[in-house]
């Protein structure tokens, strides 16, 4: 009597349902950390309004990771001049069929108009709080405001419950109040994490 390895059978059966969840994303939120702008302003290596000019999918070991390359248009806080080139990791993309995304991430396209609050971790720099420190450059009759689109993210008071971040945190602010906000705060050295 022939005994069957099932396993690649089962592993076969599987991956349609794999690629269904990791199209359709398991995760309905991601928690975080509250940061008001003062805090995001103070714990950031780089801050600066940028043009994004490429996404690169990468998977590393079975994890997709996007590389953002940004071209500084406006640095606000840090070392970055305009013109530089700057390259930003986030969590998930789509390669060939198969899209990975993780809740609350801040997601860019090409030609976007955007500020970036970044921090150095690991020597790469990745956007700080996720979408909380990723706002999209918007022109309107009474100036620039900064949107951030926060959805799936959920902030975690200390003692309390998670609370969807929207409820707490603002989505909207003019790109004004940031620079003034930002006006005295200490650069970070590229190297901290």
């Amino acid at each position: 009597m022939h005994r069957w390895d099932m396993r690649p059978l089962i592993r076969l059966a599987l991956l349609p349902l794999i690629a269904l969840s990791l199209s359709a994303g398991v995760a309905l939120a991601t928690v975080v950390e509250p940061l008001t702008l003062e805090a995001m302003i103070g714990r950031s290596s780089l801050i600066a309004r940028a043009r994004v000019l490429g996404l690169e999918v990468m998977d590393l070991d079975g994890r997709y990771v996007t590389r953002v390359t940004l071209s500084v248009t406006d640095p606000v806080k840090g070392s970055a001049q305009a013109g530089a080139r700057v390259e930003v990791d986030v969590l998930g993309g789509t390669l060939g069929p198969l899209t990975q995304r993780v809740a609350g991430e801040a997601r860019f396209s090409v030609g976007e108009d955007v500020v970036v609050c970044l921090e150095a971790v690991g020597g790469r720099f990745v956007v700080l709080g996720m979408s909380l420190g990723k706002f999209t450059v918007t022109p309107t009759p009474g100036g620039l405001l900064l949107r951030r689109d926060i959805t799936g993210l959920e902030v975690a008071l200390v003692g309390g419950p998670s609370t969807p971040a929207h409820a707490l945190l603002p989505a909207e602010l003019p790109l004004d109040a940031l620079r003034d906000a930002a006006r005295g705060a200490p650069a970070l050295a590229p190297g901290r994490p």
